[in-house]
């Protein structure tokens, strides 16, 4: 009677590990580019007072603000976001952290812009990808032109840019 052992060869084995290592290769790079996305999102969540109070001021005043401070909002700043700052004609910049705090290498020390037009009443935003790329951008910063925005008592409503 033979006795039949079980298992697996050296070639099996190493077949296994080189598939692992394949799927390794392309997962880890597509997992960091899902981070930077994440991290990059909270930009626009941090925005959202800011592009409030920028068209609340246009309205009131008839021309963009031009610091945060004429704005009414202070200085923002989150988990990876170090800065919004409005600027001239109330385009706002915002930038990351760097790496070293908790960010992505991807967008460390990057920064985008938010660019307003303001007419008849409402205010219409476009994403400039500015030193981030624009991979790492939400899909409302498109390459093309990017995609406007009316902000309004009943929220914010995607517009076609002029």
């Amino acid at each position: 009677m033979k006795s039949k052992q079980g298992g697996f060869t050296l070639i099996e084995l190493m077949i296994v590990v080189a598939i692992i290592g394949i799927l390794a290769a392309i997962a880890i790079p597509q997992y960091s580019n899902y981070v930077a996305r994440t991290q990059a999102s909270e930009a626009f969540s941090l925005f959202a007072p800011v592009k409030l109070a920028t068209a609340l001021y246009y309205q009131e005043n008839g021309k963009l603000p031009t610091s945060n401070a004429k704005a009414g909002v202070g200085d923002f700043s989150g988990t990876y976001i170090s800065s919004i700052e409005l600027g001239s004609k109330g385009v706002t910049t915002i930038t990351f952290k760097e790496d070293h705090q908790g960010v992505s290498t991807a967008i460390s020390g990057t920064s985008f812009t938010m660019v307003p037009t303001a007419t008849s009443g409402s205010t219409n935003w476009s994403c400039v990808s500015g030193t981030t790329k624009l991979q790492y951008l939400p899909s409302i910063c498109s390459e093309a032109k990017g995609k406007c925005y009316v902000v309004s008592d009943a929220g914010t409503v995607e517009v076609p840019c002029d």
